[in-house]
């Protein structure tokens, strides 16, 4: 019995099963450390692990997060968790004991308030203008801060402030909760009514509530292997990964292609020159001009330098338009027909 509820522990502790928070003091929210020869402010990882730090940590007992829990729990790189916790030793926020990932906070925490941010909120993709996207690590601590209030139901209606006072809060610019909130609202997570002006006027913040239990509702299911919607929908987005990955690649490989031609001053007059003159031709072309016989002649010397430069270089047209691994789907995964192409690899390895 002992070892199952010490391993539920472990579980929760590390993120697994995304129903556990972290408490972010604001006291060290905004604080400037020294990393290398360089000062700044504390970066959102590195509040993170302190905070994780600082959250499971006491008088008594260290913090005995692995590199890989961090990892796991926040959606981090390990070079991530490795600078933020070394920055966090040089900077005295934290401690480490006999133990290699043991570690006590040591840091200031102020009075002791502070920011409430849940564990699912790293690993929950929302639809931002079409698009399923991640929440960044700043729009998850505005959006938290928002349902921290929204959630305390004595504050009636909702948070009232303005996005200088979360900005203050927060220890961000102003421009940058800005841009959060901005997101927020495209993704219908946050909604505000009325306008700060001249912060006389204070606007109402309100947060999705539905949304947010739904999403948080459907990690822990798909946490616990209980849902098999769920399974299919996480094939279903490493599929299309997979395929983003490769259009982008492609897309990349022919833009490296382009700048390089491009970097070539004859090369970059004569497209500059070709370009100027297609919009000429088609209007000489559609008023019927005398001049669009010498256009023509024009446009074509301008194409023969271009082929000659990317002769000397070692270019050849090809190298410079999109080329994508499967001929098949071009890269989409779907045939023209509307079946799957079978270039995906059949043990999902990217």
């Amino acid at each position: 019995m002992y070892h199952a509820a010490a391993s539920a522990i472990k579980y929760n502790r590390s993120g697994g099963s995304h129903g556990g928070f972290v408490r972010i003091p604001y006291a060290i929210m905004g604080k400037r450390v020294r990393s290398g020869a360089r000062e700044r402010k504390m970066g959102g990882a590195q509040l993170l692990v302190c905070a994780a730090i600082y959250s499971y940590s006491g008088a008594d007992k260290p913090c005995d997060f692995t590199y890989r829990e961090l990892e796991k729990r926040y959606r981090l790189s390990k070079s991530s968790v490795a600078r933020s916790i070394r920055t966090a030793l040089e900077n005295n926020f934290v401690e480490r004991t006999d133990k290699v990932h043991e570690y006590k906070f040591t840091g200031d925490a102020g009075d002791e308030t502070f920011l409430c941010v849940e564990d699912w909120m790293y690993h929950a993709t929302f639809l931002v203008n079409g698009e399923e996207k991640y929440l960044t690590k700043n729009e998850i601590f505005v959006l938290s801060y928002l349902n921290s209030f929204c959630r305390n139901k004595s504050n009636g209606a909702g948070f009232r402030g303005s996005d200088r006072h979360i900005a203050r809060r927060l220890s961000m610019s102003a421009t940058t909760v800005g841009k959060c909130m901005g997101t927020l609202y495209a993704a219908r997570l946050a909604f505000r009514f009325g306008r700060a002006k001249n912060l006389s006027e204070l606007a109402t913040y309100r947060v999705n509530e539905k949304l947010l239990r739904e999403k948080r509702a459907e990690l822990v299911r798909r946490a616990k292997g209980k849902n098999a919607d769920v399974k299919d929908a996480d094939v279903r987005a490493a599929r299309e990964r997979y395929y983003a990955l490769l259009r982008d690649e492609a897309q990349r490989r022919a833009e490296q292609m382009n700048a390089r031609a491009r970097a070539d001053f004859a090369y970059r007059e004569a497209e500059k020159k070709m370009r100027k003159l297609d919009i000429e031709i088609a209007k000489a072309d559609a008023h019927g001009l005398p001049a669009l016989a010498e256009l023509r002649r024009e446009h074509d010397a301008a194409r023969r330098m271009m082929m000659e430069r990317l002769d000397a270089m070692n270019l050849t047209p090809e190298d410079l338009v999109v080329h994508h691994r499967c001929m098949k789907c071009s890269d989409t995964g779907f045939l023209p027909n509307g079946r799957m192409c079978d270039c995906y690899p059949k043990d999902g390895k990217q």
